[in-house]
Parts: C-alpha cells; structure tokens; sequence
C-alpha cells in the first residue's frame, strides 16, 4: 500500500505541477526551461522514495518472520517418551553408527482416526484400515481429501483428534520419535535438496550409508543418468534446493534416499508424480523385489501409477469408499469411477503403464 501510495502520489504531483507551471509559463511569470528543469530535479526525488517505501515493506514482512521465528525457537522441547523394549534403538546401530538392525516389513492399524486443520472442515471421519506386514497397497482420493495430512499422522507431524495409529500392534505414541521415523519413511511429492554433492544428499536419508549401498540406491532409482552426464559423478554439487536439476531428478533423489534407509513402512506420497510414465514404469519395475521385503503405501493421481496395486484403497469425505482390486472397483466402486473418470473412458493408459503384476506375483513384465 505504501509504494502504490508513493507512485499515486508522485503521478498526482507531476500532473499538479505540469499544470500549475503551464499556467506560470503562460503569464510569463516562469519559463519554460524553468518549467522543464523543475520537473526533472523532482522527477529524481521519485526513485529514492520508491525504495524508502520497498525497504519499509521489507522491514515489515522481516519483523513478522523474526516473530515466527522466536516463536519456534521457543518452542518447549520434545517430551521424552518410554519406548517398548522391542524398539528401542540399543543394538540397532553399530560401533560406527550406521543402521545394522535387519528391517522387517512392520503392520499398520488405524483405528477410528479423525482429524481436522484447526477451523476447516474434518478431512478424516472415524478411518478404520489394517495393512498386513509386507502388504502394498495404494491410497486414491481427489486433491485436499486427506492423502498427505494421513502421511504426516504416521509420522506425527500431525497428532489426530481421535482415534490411534498402531505400528506392529504398538500405538505409536509410545514410540520414541526419533525411532518411529527411523522405520516409517515418508517420501514427498516436493523433497527438498540442500546445495552440495550428490552422494550428501542420498546419504541424508542415513549419513552413514556405505558406498554399496549408496550405488545399489543410484542404480534402482536411474540416477545413473544424472552421474554420467556430471563430470564430477556422485561428488556433484547441486544448487540450494535443487534448482539446478528437474523436479523428476529430484523425486528420483528421494526415492534414493528412502532406499538407503531402507524402513520397515514406506509411504510414496505422489513420489513419481513429475515422471513421465515409462521412467515411471522403469523405476516402479526396478523397485518390485525391493518393495517385498517391506510394506508400502503408494499415494498418487494418476491411474498408472496405482492400477497396478492388488489392493486400491479410495478416501471419500474422510473414509474409506472402497478398498478392493483395480477391476473390481472400475466395476462397483463410484467414488473410484469419478476420480479417474477421464484416465478410464482413455483405456487407463495415463502416460505410460506400471509393473504388470499378475495374481501370483511374478516379476514385473
């Protein structure tokens, strides 16, 4: 408001004094070379302003981060928390601290779960859902119906209203937090990268990865590309936040880090969503024998990522509208037509097509 107010009045001056010195000009009481570099001097005095006014807007929006900032800075410390003797961390890691627990897939129970932003409307209503260990499903549901803030419950990010989560039959809140998010990965559809080499930023899903494990991770996520095309290989740099690469090589980047943490659930929260379908495919196949050793929940939009599934799970209005087959909800489940209503009169095809599981669960085609 203050630099529209600066500009309003800058014009209105230069209108005022353009015609109130025409009218000296004309009675010959000033010139017109007086009139001329009077406009000038004052045409300069505009920029300064502008920036006083830009410098002011800065200074408010700066008061109101640092504000937000003490806010978090102040913010009491995590409380400690007893955790079940069969998770605590004692003899998970090794003498030089890397992860040497053997993972297991773990099952997940949520039990009348209800959740709702503070003042919006309840985007989970009493869910019920059990995944066995080792179980993958996939979660649909139309955009802001609850796939994401489900994501974060897992995790606590989020504490629900009511209702539990149980990880293993243990209700996660008596689990350490630091544990549970040691066995429960969540990989976003906008993963963050932080300015430095490559191999830094897989190994942030575990600093203390081994080489191995790191290129096994490059290799099944197809980042081998982006090493070749880089002199430097897995010691390139990347720019803050990943500017310098695409929003797939970032999602690949993630999916690389998850891998190198190898959890025990896995939840991929729109994690190929700026792939084209057959790098999508590539990677999904790559992944197949991977994904069996752990349970996993894939989130997506797009019916090739997801047909795939055995199992299909479709959220309306915070529950669970059908929970069956790729071919059986096409058939019976109308909250599952009307999400994908356009990819199905298509053939299904979306961009590309995905791991053709057949009932006995032989390897992807």
């Amino acid at each position: 408001m203050l630099v529209a107010l600066v500009f309003l009045a800058a014009a209105g001056g230069f209108i005022l004094a353009i015609w109130y010195g025409s009218l000296e000009v004309a009675a010959g009481r000033v010139t017109a070379g007086g009139l001329l570099a009077f406009c000038l001097y004052a045409g300069q005095t505009v920029e300064p302003l502008r920036r006083l006014a830009e410098l002011h807007g800065l200074l408010q929006r700066s008061l109101a981060a640092a504000e937000r900032l003490f806010q978090l800075v102040e913010l009491p410390a995590p409380e400690v928390e007893n955790s079940p003797a069969r998770f605590t961390a004692e003899g998970a890691n090794g003498a030089d601290g890397r992860c040497a627990r053997r993972q297991a897939a773990a099952a997940l129970t949520l039990e009348g779960l209800r959740f709702r932003h503070r003042g919006s409307q309840p985007l989970l209503e009493g869910l019920d859902l059990h995944l066995d260990a080792g179980e993958m499903v996939a979660v649909v549901a139309a955009s802001g119906a609850g796939k994401s803030t489900l994501a974060r419950l897992l995790v606590r990010f989020h504490e629900p209203q009511e209702g539990r989560v149980l990880l293993d039959g243990v209700d996660i809140r008596s689990i350490r937090r630091h544990e549970l998010r040691r066995r429960i990965c969540v990989v976003e559809q906008e993963p963050f990268l932080f300015s430095g080499p490559l191999i830094d930023n897989i190994r942030y899903g575990l600093p203390g990865a081994s080489s191995a494990v790191v290129d096994e991770a490059v290799r099944l996520t197809g980042l081998d590309a982006l090493r070749a095309i880089r002199p430097e290989g897995l010691a390139a740099p990347f720019a803050e936040a990943g500017r310098d690469v695409s929003g797939g090589q970032r999602q690949r980047v993630a999916l690389a880090r998850a891998i190198v943490r190898a959890p025990d659930l896995l939840v991929l929260d729109e994690a190929t969503s700026a792939l084209d379908g057959e790098s999508e495919a590539d990677i999904l196949a790559n992944l197949e024998s991977w994904f069996a050793s752990r349970t996993v929940i894939i989130m997506a939009h797009r019916l090739s990522s997801v047909r795939w599934v055995r199992r299909i799970i479709v959220f309306q209005d915070g529950r669970v509208a059908g929970d069956a087959s790729f071919e059986e909800l096409a058939r019976n489940c109308t909250a599952f037509r009307t999400l994908f209503s356009e990819q199905l009169e298509a053939g299904g095809s979306g961009e590309g097509s995905a791991p053709d599981r057949s009932s006995e669960g032989t390897a992807p085609a």
